[in-house]
């Protein structure tokens, strides 16, 4: 009589589980297993990727140095060209374009890896259920001690 656990290559009976195959061939280091670990590793698990916000590295950035020197090089440049009372009304109004420009600048960034993430992690999702297969699938299999073969067994339902 044929088992569901015999080896469809050889006949053999003499099957094991790969998850339990897997985990004596691993050893206590992952990742340092035999070659036959390596043959019957699990599916690997995928990994989230994020783009880091770095809205507040840069606003501090770009108010604590780079707004201040542009101010100073951009206010001596009026004095120079335009004279004291003419560089006294353009300094407010160019200092108000330049935190304008900061200001579009950061949140345009914000969003666009707010965007971006949204995006890496519907990307994750998706590989996240194809793990979640790919892995349940893994836990099916069995190999033979024998010949080698790997080979599935479905789990019969209980009445």
């Amino acid at each position: 009589m044929s088992s569901k656990y015999q080896c469809p290559a050889c006949g053999s009976e003499d099957t094991a589980s790969v998850p339990l195959v897997y985990a004596k061939e691993q050893g206590p280091y992952p990742g340092f297993g035999s070659e036959l670990a390596q043959k019957i590793a699990p599916p690997s698990a995928p990994r989230l990727k994020q783009q880091e916000h770095h809205t507040v590295r840069d606003g501090c950035a770009s108010v604590g140095c780079l707004i201040p020197t542009l101010m100073m090089l951009v206010s001596g440049g009026l004095y120079f060209a335009l004279g004291e009372e003419a560089s006294d009304t353009l300094i407010p109004i160019v200092a108000i374009l330049l935190l304008g420009g900061l200001a579009y600048y950061l949140v345009s960034t914000r969003k666009a890896t707010t965007q971006a993430n949204a995006a890496y992690e519907a990307e994750y999702e998706r590989e996240r259920q194809a793990y979640e297969k790919a892995h349940t699938e893994w836990e099916k299999l069995y190999i033979c001690n024998r010949c080698g073969k790997v080979f599935p067994v479905e789990e019969e339902r209980k009445k």
